[in-house]
This record gives C-alpha cells, sequence and structure tokens, in this order.
C-alpha cells in the first residue's frame, strides 16, 4: 500500500531447507539479511522476467485496475552460492504504477 492504494501484490515462495525457521517478524525486516547474516549463506543473484499479464481474479479483487484486464508481472528467482534456487517471486503491479528502467554499462 502506498498513499492507502495498493500497487502490488506479491507471492512468495522459499526454499524451507535454505530458509530455514523462517517468521513473520524476521520476514517484515529482510530475509535476505536472515539468508546471509544468520543463516550464513551467500546469495549468489537472481534473475527477473518483466511481462504484462491478464490480470487474475485476485488481481482485480486487490488492485486497482480502474477497469483494465492486466497486470505488468515481475518473476525472479534468487539463488545461493551453490547455484541452488532459495527464492521464487511473482509482483503483480497496476499497470498505473508499473515502469521497467533498466541501466546497461559496457
Amino acid at each position: 500500500m502506498i498513499n492507502n492504494h495498493p500497487w502490488v501484490i506479491d507471492i512468495n515462495y522459499f526454499l524451507c531447507d535454505v530458509v530455514k525457521d523462517l517468521t513473520i517478524d524476521i520476514a517484515k525486516k529482510s530475509i535476505y539479511d536472515y539468508v546471509e547474516q544468520v543463516l550464513g549463506q551467500k546469495i549468489l543473484a537472481s534473475r527477473r522476467i518483466i511481462t504484462i499479464k491478464k490480470a487474475t481474479s485476485l488481481d482485480a479483487e486487490v488492485l486497482e485496475l480502474n477497469g483494465l484486464n492486466c497486470v505488468g508481472a515481475i518473476l525472479n528467482n534468487a539463488y545461493i552460492e551453490n547455484g541452488r534456487i532459495f527464492e521464487y517471486t511473482e509482483s503483480h503491479y497496476s499497470p498505473e504504477h508499473f515502469a521497467f528502467s533498466e541501466f546497461a554499462q559496457r
């Protein structure tokens, strides 16, 4: 919520044998800090896929789509140092609050 308006729905899955004993209190702070500082796992990389998708019934219920039938979607996979995926996240944004920006350097 930003200024009392829903901007994004995040759906997160974590591999439980990597992110052991995860609690709501930990998630409210920083899951990545917990993974690296408390559990001693080095986060290697993440991969993001950015698309536009048809809105789901949950998107229509929660986000202010203002008659639109699509959402901006970011699929994110994060990997620990040994190459194992430990996180899958899918984020859905109202199109009015969705933008993609990239800086590439050679």
